[in-house]
């Protein structure tokens, strides 16, 4: 599965009531289209941290990582590249 499918299914899991069944453009705005509100976005944002394992900080909840689904895609994968995980730094010998 492709960092976009995945994305994808994460954004159906979310937001499947809004979405339907149709295909998703991975250039359409979700945004101004209405698929992700103000609400959806916290949805969101949990269900990209728990299902990818990153973390998303305040700064980047910014409109052009959620606009559309090729932009949320490259978000999840330059986290995943840059580190952004949640993982927990191995315990010393002295813990």
């Amino acid at each position: 599965m492709s960092q976009l499918e995945a994305v994808e299914a994460v954004l159906r899991s979310e937001f499947g009531g809004a979405l339907g069944r149709r295909l998703i453009d991975p250039t359409e705005d979700l945004l101004a289209n209405g698929v992700i509100d103000s609400f959806g976005l916290i949805g969101l944002i949990a269900s990209l941290e728990r299902t990818f394992g990153i973390e998303i900080v305040e700064e980047d909840v910014v409109p052009e990582h959620f606009q559309t689904l090729e932009k949320l895609a490259a978000f999840v994968e330059a986290k995943l590249s840059a580190g952004g995980s949640r993982e927990q730094p191995a315990a010393s010998a002295s813990d």
